[in-house]
């Protein structure tokens, strides 16, 4: 075979595996692993906020190490808006691996609504409940839109 043949098919078959791994890479696993209020965080935010642990796994399905550059979670209830957490520490995942994050999100106490006060309950009672999960995660292949639903 021609020496040119070769390289474009070599080209094309290269671009190929490019694309797949970049198209696995949109699919990120994100899972929230648990959610608990840390109530003796509280009175270091003077009593207006509740501090929420989150552990976050994230698991690559790719063939080749990714970077998060930064996470945006927002947390919903009943349609509202929770809270907003960011986490913009470089976060390298393994080819096929995966990695468990610790994030810290804040809930306004102060300025509480019914629904709300509905929902730490459910924390405290373990009642069933679920929040909606919205945000994305920017890493060196592109960006993954987050669309989540998390029961306890």
């Amino acid at each position: 075979m021609d020496k040119k043949v070769l390289t474009v098919i070599g080209l094309t078959a290269l671009a190929f595996y490019i694309n797949q791994q970049i198209e696995r890479a949109k699919n990120i696993m994100f899972k929230i692993l648990k959610i608990k209020p840390n109530l003796s965080e509280v009175a270091y935010y003077n009593f207006e906020k509740l501090p929420l642990d989150a552990k976050i796994k994230l698991t690559n399905p790719t063939d080749i190490q990714i970077k998060i550059n930064s996470l945006n979670i927002q947390l919903f209830y009943k349609g509202v808006n929770l809270t907003t957490a960011f986490k913009t520490d470089i976060i390298e995942i393994k080819a096929k691996g995966e990695t468990i994050i610790n994030l810290t999100l804040l809930i306004d106490i102060v300025n509480l609504s019914a629904n709300i006060r509905d929902l730490i309950k459910a924390f405290f009672e373990g009642s069933g409940t679920e929040i909606k999960i919205k945000g994305f995660i920017d890493s060196n292949l592109g960006r993954l839109q987050l669309n989540e639903i998390y029961k306890f």
